[in-house]
């Protein structure tokens, strides 16, 4: 059995501002929470999206051969060719923060914590526990989706307590650095959270 803490860094795929301009307008909230209004304002946005990727338009068409899973791997190939998305050369932790507002009092709170890899271990030795029951649809749509492209899109949070760890201090040190992404979602009032995200 592997240890718990087996946490690794990884060699992430990001993007190139000098290719896209605006990061943030380059990304969405987790593909299970948006909306079809939502996903086509996320199409409008900016043409190189992420929403392409992970939520592409239309019904899945299981059987035919331009589906949204090809569609989106057609994108990657597309947008990694042309130098908007690349490779990060050495692996890495990326540090993460969100940041929002109360709506009821206006009390800003914060979260923070990092980007890593975990290895997988059997659900029977108790290291790492879910969160939430999940349906059988989107677990086949998110396998369909991996298949297709070979690339895991979004992160799965994961919650853990160390307060005056070692790690803590990294972060916070990382943190007090200019962040390589910067941006707030829009107002509430377009169907939005607002929440400023920053990445170093």
């Amino acid at each position: 059995m592997q240890a718990a803490n087996d946490v690794r860094p990884f060699a992430g795929l990001h993007y190139d501002q000098r290719a896209v301009g605006s990061i943030g307008d380059c990304l969405t909230q987790p593909y299970d929470v948006i909306s079809p209004s939502q996903q086509e304002d996320y199409y409008r946005r900016h043409p190189r999206n992420v929403i392409r990727l992970i939520l592409n338009r239309g019904a899945p068409d299981n059987g035919a051969p331009d589906n949204r899973y090809a569609r989106a791997a057609g994108h990657l190939a597309d947008w990694k060719a042309a130098g908007v998305l690349r490779l990060r050369k050495e692996p890495a932790f990326w540090v993460y923060e969100q940041r929002y507002s109360l709506p009821w009092n206006g009390t800003e709170l914060a979260t923070h914590g990092f980007i890593g890899t975990v290895r997988l271990q059997d659900f029977d030795a108790g290291a790492i526990l879910p969160h939430e029951k999940v349906m059988s649809g989107p677990i086949r749509d998110r396998l369909r989706l991996t298949s297709a492209t070979h690339t895991q899109f979004e992160s799965i949070w994961g919650f853990y307590h160390r307060p005056s760890s070692a790690a803590e201090v990294e972060l916070k040190k990382t943190m007090a650095g200019v962040p390589a992404i910067n941006y707030s979602e829009p107002p509430a009032s377009a169907g939005f959270a607002h929440v400023r995200h920053r990445l170093w």
